[in-house]
């Protein structure tokens, strides 16, 4: 399952401060959330006028089949 692109809604938020994120679960219960900004953090002013990846690239690494399985698997 992956989850599309999300966009901060935080009213504490620095304006303009975008976070993009998506989320892979595994059959097996393994959870890999993979999040970019365009700062440093939600309480930082941007850096950038998008975040450092994109969502293409935030899906490759959520869905890798290089992240290991759930440990109590």
């Amino acid at each position: 399952m992956l989850d599309p692109a999300a966009t901060t809604d935080d009213p504490n938020a620095v304006k303009s401060v975008r976070a993009e994120t998506a989320e892979a679960l595994r059959p097996d219960g393994t959870d890999v959330l993979v999040t970019a900004f365009n700062s440093p953090g939600f309480d930082d002013a941007p850096t950038c006028p998008a975040p450092a990846l994109t969502m293409d690239q935030l899906k490759a690494i959520a869905l890798s089949p290089k992240w290991p399985a759930a440990p109590w698997k």
